[in-house]
């Protein structure tokens, strides 16, 4: 166990060790005191390290003074399969007051091929060690003035993208894309989406940064989609991870085989924090009427979706919905309850009756592979009803019902079982009159 230790200590120290001279040397690289020889084999191994691959560079050259980067013909194939290459790469700029200005640069056409989902390794020694470096003693923020991207293209198993060239121009910069092309191979859809980004005047190395971002007339076409959007947003970024998202989307046009659905649109917030994202508030627009809430989701130790929600439809309001969800081993768990949240009036839109009162429902379940099971219940007071004609009406009528019920996974057979007991109210139904109290409804079924 001894040598165990020990062996396992000297590797660690040996790793340390080789990181750190590849830190120091990357650090001589952008101090620009090694030759380009050198320099091109530092780029190499960085690049293979962080990809998990092999990387060969056609030709490098660095200087800092004035800054100058140049680079040509990248080539990275990873274990996987997957394949990585960049035309060129062309960067002239200055060192000033800490801050790196760009005054152009020129990235040459990316293809990307992936095998599948990338298996990327955790931040290493090296990386942390040569970014401190760079910030002590050289430069902590990068200024773009000019700036352009000749496009490429990234393909998975299930994805085609082509991207076209676009520009980024002025302090303040703005980011036009003149256009994405997607094709998804499964299901077989074609996308086009012109975007245009306000870019900071610079970007910290920390990552504290804030993007806008702005879509006119995206398309999106397939057999059976045929859709057009617009959306409309800020991206924030703290550190390099997404802190806050704020978007608002118009959907011009959705179509379904022969049904056309009608406009709609979504405007929300969202916040992201160490494993919990919550979007508060967000609203969902129809030309009938709105969906309002909040919602949280967790992704630890399991995936859990928590909403609180208000709609409105048909100048009917329904307040204080809540529900979530739980993932589970075989399925998940799902939630639904609200109280007084307007239900019963909700009913008028679908009948012939005018129903008030106070209300308290909830549904609790799961979802399998052998199924959904769910319990429900729903609770009545001060109920009130009076039909169209007059002829037909309710007074302080009291309820509740329980429903037990099973859909098994090929959805063709439903099981239900429903109990229920109406002991207070009065009902008048033509020229019958009922009065509860003395003679309480039962239901079984």
């Amino acid at each position: 166990m001894d040598e165990d230790l020990t062996h396992r200590r000297s590797f660690s120290f040996g790793r340390w060790f080789l990181s750190a001279v590849l830190a120091f040397g990357l650090f001589l690289l952008v101090l620009g005191l090694v030759g380009p020889k050198l320099a091109r084999l530092a780029l190499e191994r960085a690049v293979s390290s962080s990809l998990r691959g092999n990387c060969t560079v056609g030709e490098f050259s660095f200087a800092l003074a004035p800054f100058r980067l140049f680079l040509r013909d990248l080539q990275v194939k990873m274990d996987d399969g997957s394949t990585l290459s960049v035309t060129g790469l062309n960067a002239t700029g200055r060192v000033s007051k800490g801050t790196l200005v760009l005054e152009a640069f020129n990235l040459g056409r990316v293809s990307l091929h992936l095998k599948g989902v990338p298996s990327l390794p955790p931040p290493s020694a090296l990386g942390g060690t040569a970014l401190a470096l760079t910030k002590v003693f050289l430069f902590k923020r990068v200024r773009i003035l000019k700036g352009e991207f000749e496009g490429g293209e990234v393909t998975t198993p299930e994805l085609k993208l082509a991207l076209g060239r676009f520009q980024v121009v002025g302090q303040n910069s703005t980011l036009v894309l003149g256009s994405v092309y997607a094709d998804l191979t499964q299901p077989e859809v074609s996308l086009q989406l012109p975007l245009s980004l306000s870019l900071p005047s610079s970007i910290s190395l920390d990552g504290d940064v804030a993007v806008g971002f702005e879509v006119d007339g995206m398309r999106a076409k397939s057999s059976s989609i045929n859709a057009g959007a617009k959306a409309k947003g800020e991206l924030r970024f703290e550190r390099w991870a997404l802190r806050k998202a704020e978007a608002s989307v118009w959907l011009e046009r959705f179509r379904r085989g022969k049904r056309v659905f009608p406009s709609m649109e979504l405007s929300a917030k969202a916040s992201f924090l160490k494993g919990r994202a919550s979007i508060e508030p967000f609203t969902f627009f129809l030309p009938s009427g709105n969906l309002t809430g909040k919602t949280v989701v967790e992704f630890k130790p399991r995936l859990r979706v928590g909403a609180a929600l208000c709609s409105s439809f048909g100048g009917v309001r329904l307040d204080g919905i809540k529900a979530n969800a739980t993932a589970l081993d075989d399925g998940f768990a799902f939630a639904l309850w609200g109280e007084n949240t307007g239900l019963f009036s909700f009913l008028d839109s679908f009948t012939a009756v005018s129903v008030e009162g106070k209300d308290r429902f909830s549904v609790v379940g799961r979802a399998t592979g052998k199924g959904v099971e769910f319990n429900s219940t729903l609770e009545g007071k001060g109920l009130r009803f009076q039909s169209r004609d007059g002829e037909d009406a309710g007074e302080g009528i009291e309820g509740i019902i329980k429903i037990k019920g099973r859909l098994l996974p090929s959805l063709s057979r439903l099981h239900l079982e429903a109990i229920g007991k109406i002991p207070r109210g009065e009902l008048l139904f033509g020229n019958i009159y009922l009065d509860l109290s003395e003679t309480p409804l039962s239901l079984a079924c």
